[in-house]
């Protein structure tokens, strides 16, 4: 009866606050469990070669040279072909040369086939002109790879051509 009526004179106003705590804390471990469960799935299959373009013009803005070697060790097989690597990096080397300051990139235009292959193309400009660099990304199992690389500096051609007669929409 004593502990009765000293039950009846405590003020219980925090017990709402105690309740509530606890729900929002299981709310937020649900929000939690959720948000840790889509990432973990394959909702976006392309933010890793996403991450793998940003890094390499990140690097190719100071080391055009270490930006193809770092992309180009993602692939086991291209790294086999020494002398194609070679190529590609004394053709690029000797364009840079003629084209003056380096000035930033564009994304030009994306395809993908599935959920595996990605293409993407890149308007990296320079002070005198434009060149183009195409990369494919290729994701054999749970992770991407680059495929293939090339750039050209024919870009301008390409938008002369497309503003001919037979390539405009009625």
């Amino acid at each position: 009866m004593i502990l009765k009526s000293i039950d009846n004179k405590v003020n219980h106003s925090w017990m709402p606050l105690i309740y509530k705590s606890i729900n929002n804390l299981k709310m937020k471990k649900y929000f939690l469990l959720l948000f840790i469960a889509l990432l973990s799935t394959n909702c976006y299959p392309q933010m890793g070669y996403e991450k793998m373009v940003t890094d390499f013009f990140k690097t190719y803005s100071t080391n055009p040279e270490q930006a193809l070697d770092d992309i180009f060790k993602t692939n086991e097989w291209l790294m086999k072909n020494e002398d194609g690597i070679a190529s590609v990096k004394s053709k690029l080397n000797l364009n840079i040369g003629l084209m003056g300051e380096y000035c930033g990139y564009e994304k030009i235009v994306k395809r993908q086939l599935g959920e595996s292959m990605v293409l993407e193309s890149y308007l990296v400009k320079y002070e005198r002109q434009p060149l183009r660099f195409t990369l494919k990304f290729y994701k054999p199992k749970d992770k991407w790879i680059l495929y293939n690389f090339q750039f050209d500096e024919d870009v301008d051609e390409e938008l002369h051509e497309s503003a001919k007669i037979y390539f405009i929409e009625p």
